[in-house]
C-alpha cells in the first residue's frame, strides 16, 4: 500500500511539473543575465527566469510531447560553442519552434566547429527569421540540413558558412524550401563543388514548390542553387560575383526564373537543352554564358 501511494504521489508530482498545454520556454545566454539551465520547467516559462542555453531548452521541449507546439524564445545576443551551446541543434520531433524579438540582433555562430541545425522531423513550417548565421562547417548542410521538414528561411544574414559536399547554406530533401529576403555574402570556398542551396524535393499541387525570391547573393565563390526537385521558382533575386554556375537543375522545365539580376557570373547548368530554362524579365551583363552539363543527382545523407 505504501508503494502504491508513492507511485500515485510521483504521478501527481510529474503532472504538476509538466505544462498542460503549449509551452513557451525563454532563453538568455548573455553574460550577467538570469539564464540558468538548472531552472525548473515552470520557471523557464517566465521571461525573468530563463534557461541559459538553446541546447537545454531544445532538450526539454523534446522530452515534453504534451501540448505541442512548443516555442523557444531567445533573448538577443550571440550563441556559440564558446557561450555553452552544443552545435548542431538537432530537432527530431515536430512542432518545436524558435523565435526571438524581431528588433534584436540574434547571432548563431558555429565557430567553424559544426553545422548549426539538423531537422529530422516532419514539420510543416519550420521558420527561422532575422538571424545572423556565422561560420557553420559541415560536409552537407552547413547552416541547416533538413530531411522531411518544410523550411522557411526569411530576412536572415549568412556569412562564412561552408559545406563542401552540398548546401553551404541549406540542404533540403523530402520537404519544401522557402527562402525569402536573405542576404548571403562570403560563404563557401573556391573549389567546393557543393552549391549554397541544394534542394531534392518532389512536391504536389500547382500552389506548392520550392521558392527562392528577393534574396541577395554576393561574393560567394561557389555555385548558388542546385535543384533536382520537380518545381523550383527563382524570382527577383540579385546574383553578383558568384561561383560557376548560378543555377544547376536536373530538369530544365522544373525551374521558373524571372525578374532576376545576374552580374559577372554564369547562369545555367542543365542536363540537355542550353536554352530550355526560360529567363523572363531578366537583367544580365555581357559576361554571362549558359553551360550544359550532366544531370545532378542527390548525394546520400550524412551519417547521424
Amino acid at each position: 500500500m505504501r508503494v502504491r501511494a508513492g507511485v500515485i504521489t510521483l504521478v501527481v508530482t510529474l503532472a504538476w511539473l509538466l505544462p498542460a498545454g503549449a509551452a513557451r520556454f525563454y532563453v538568455d545566454g548573455n553574460a550577467g543575465s538570469a539564464g540558468d539551465d538548472r531552472r525548473s520547467v515552470q520557471a523557464a516559462q517566465h521571461r525573468d527566469t530563463p534557461f541559459r542555453t538553446i541546447t537545454h531548452a531544445l532538450d526539454v521541449a523534446h522530452r515534453i510531447p504534451q501540448g505541442r507546439p512548443h516555442v523557444i524564445e531567445i533573448a538577443a545576443g550571440t550563441y556559440s560553442p564558446s557561450s555553452g551551446e552544443t552545435f548542431p541543434f538537432v530537432i527530431t520531433e515536430p512542432e518545436i519552434y524558435l523565435e526571438h524579438d524581431d528588433s534584436a540582433t540574434m547571432i548563431l555562430d558555429a565557430e567553424g566547429a559544426s553545422g548549426i541545425f539538423r531537422l529530422m522531423a516532419a514539420t510543416d513550417d519550420f521558420v527561422l527569421r532575422d538571424f545572423r548565421f556565422l561560420n557553420a562547417s559541415s560536409d552537407q548542410g552547413g547552416v541547416i540540413y533538413s530531411d522531411g521538414a518544410s523550411v522557411r528561411l526569411a530576412d536572415n544574414h549568412f556569412t562564412g558558412n561552408r559545406a563542401p559536399d552540398g548546401g553551404q547554406i541549406a540542404y533540403v530533401r523530402n520537404g519544401r524550401l522557402q527562402f525569402y529576403n536573405n542576404v548571403v555574402v562570403g560563404n563557401g570556398v573556391e573549389g567546393d563543388a557543393g552549391a549554397l542551396i541544394e534542394i531534392h524535393n518532389v512536391v504536389g499541387g500547382a500552389e506548392e514548390g520550392d521558392d527562392i525570391r528577393n534574396n541577395t547573393f554576393y561574393q560567394n565563390p561557389v555555385p548558388t542553387i542546385l535543384t533536382s526537385g520537380n518545381k523550383t521558382t527563382i524570382n527577383s533575386n540579385v546574383f553578383s560575383e558568384t561561383g560557376t554556375p548560378v543555377i544547376r537543375a536536373a530538369a530544365a522545365d522544373s525551374v521558373w526564373a524571372k525578374y532576376n539580376i545576374f552580374w559577372e557570373t554564369d547562369i545555367l547548368y542543365v542536363p540537355a537543352e542550353g536554352d530550355s530554362i526560360k529567363l523572363s524579365r531578366t537583367v544580365r551583363d555581357t559576361s554571362v554564358t549558359i553551360i550544359v552539363h550532366p544531370e545532378p543527382a542527390p548525394r546520400p545523407p550524412p551519417s547521424p
